[in-house]
C-alpha cells in the first residue's frame, strides 16, 4: 500500500512539472511535423467556397471569381449535356428548369435511370427565348451552360452578377478537355451543392469503366476514325478535347488528330486521302430515327466509297451529349470500344 502511493505521488509530480513546461514562457518552438496544417479536413468543405472560372470562347477568355456562401437552391440549366451532370449529382430537386423549346422530349442516355428524372424537369424555352425577367422570376442562383449562355445576347456577366445568379461553364466544355475535366466539373459541382460524397461515388464509377475498358483492350490495334457531326458542302469533325479524348480511350484515335483544335471543317477529299477504317456519327437527338437517317446519308455519299469503313461497313452512330463531356461519358466510351474491338467484350 505504501508503494502504490509513493508511486501516486510520482505520477502527480511529474504531470505538475509537465504542465509548468508547457504554461511556461518557454521560447521552444514546435518541430514542422507538429505545425498544425494550412487546411483542416474541416476547412476543405463548406463555405464560403471561391472558385475561379475562365470563359473558353465567347466572352474572349475572361477570368471570373465567384464566392459561394451557401448551396445555390434554383438551378437553371441549358440542354441535356448539363441536366444529366445535375440529375446525376442528386440535385433534380434543385433544378427550377432547362432552356430548351418547350414540350421537348428527354433524350436517351446511356445511365437510362437519368431519363426518367429528365422528363420531369420544366423545359422553359431556349434561351433566345427566355427573358432575364423570366429568370428573376425563378429565383434563379445558379446558371449553367456553354460559356456563350454568358455573351451580351443571352444572360451575360452583369446581370447575372446583379441578380446573384452564380455562372457556371463546365471545364468539359473547353477545347482542350480530357476526362479528367469531367471529374474536375463533379469535385466542383459537389462542393459548390454541398455534395461531395455523392460527386466522389460518381467519379469512382467513371474510373472504374475506363480502367475496365482499358484493360480489356490493351495490346490491341488503334482504329484510325473519322467523325461525322454534320454538314453536306464539307464535314464538322471532333479532333482533340473531349471526342478525341474519348476515341484514344476507346481504342482509336480521330482521322484529323493532326489538328490541334477541339472541332474543325475539313474536305472529303481530305477524308477520302486519309482512309477511314470506321466513321463515328454523333447523334444529336439520340434516337435510331437519327442513327438510320445518318447511316443511309453516309452509305450514299459517293466520295466515301472507297474507304475502308464504307466498303466494311463500320459506321457507328453515338450520343452527342457525352462526347462533350456529360455524366454517361465514361458508358459512351465503353459502348464505343465494344463497337471498335467487339472480340475484347465476348
Amino acid at each position: 500500500m505504501k508503494k502504490l502511493i509513493a508511486l501516486l505521488l510520482m505520477l502527480a509530480l511529474t504531470l505538475t512539472v509537465v504542465t509548468g513546461c508547457a504554461s511556461s514562457g518557454s521560447s521552444a518552438q514546435p518541430t514542422p511535423a507538429a505545425a498544425a496544417p494550412a487546411q483542416t479536413a474541416a476547412a476543405s468543405t463548406g463555405y464560403p467556397y471561391a472558385i475561379t472560372m475562365t470563359t473558353n470562347r465567347a466572352l474572349d477568355a475572361s477570368t471570373f471569381e465567384d464566392t459561394y456562401e451557401k448551396a445555390p437552391e434554383h438551378i437553371v440549366c441549358s440542354g441535356f449535356q448539363m441536366l444529366y451532370i445535375l440529375l446525376d449529382l442528386g440535385l433534380k430537386d434543385r433544378i427550377a428548369g432547362m432552356l430548351s423549346a418547350p414540350g421537348t422530349e428527354s433524350r436517351a442516355c446511356y445511365k437510362v435511370e437519368l431519363v426518367a428524372l429528365a422528363d420531369s424537369v420544366p423545359r422553359l424555352g431556349k434561351s433566345s427565348e427566355v427573358s432575364k425577367e423570366k429568370l428573376v422570376a425563378l429565383n434563379c442562383d445558379f446558371l449553367m451552360g456553354w460559356d456563350s449562355l454568358f455573351s451580351d445576347k443571352n444572360y451575360n456577366p452583369e446581370f447575372c452578377n446583379k441578380y446573384g445568379i452564380h455562372m457556371y461553364f463546365p471545364y468539359c466544355c473547353y477545347d482542350a478537355a480530357t476526362f479528367e475535366d469531367i471529374y474536375k466539373d463533379y469535385e466542383v459541382l459537389g462542393r459548390i451543392f454541398g455534395v461531395e460524397d455523392v460527386a466522389a461515388d460518381r467519379i469512382k464509377e467513371m474510373k472504374d469503366i475506363i480502367a475496365d475498358v482499358q484493360k480489356r483492350i490493351a495490346g490491341t490495334e488503334t482504329v484510325t476514325i473519322l467523325n461525322y457531326d454534320s454538314g453536306e458542302e464539307d464535314v464538322f469533325t471532333g479532333c482533340q478535347g473531349m471526342p478525341g479524348n474519348c476515341f484514344k480511350l476507346a481504342g482509336g484515335i480521330s482521322l484529323f488528330d493532326d489538328i490541334q483544335k477541339g472541332w474543325a471543317h475539313v474536305s472529303w477529299e481530305e477524308i477520302v486521302a486519309r482512309n477511314p477504317k470506321t466513321i463515328v456519327f454523333n447523334n444529336y437527338s439520340c434516337t435510331e430515327e437519327e442513327n438510320e437517317k445518318t447511316t443511309k446519308f453516309l452509305r450514299e455519299r459517293a466520295s466515301l466509297a472507297s474507304t475502308d469503313a464504307i466498303k466494311e461497313d463500320r459506321i457507328f452512330g453515338i450520343h452527342l451529349d457525352p462526347m462533350e463531356g456529360s455524366a454517361d461519358s465514361a458508358i459512351a466510351v465503353r459502348e464505343l470500344a465494344k463497337f471498335l474491338h467487339p472480340d475484347k467484350f465476348e
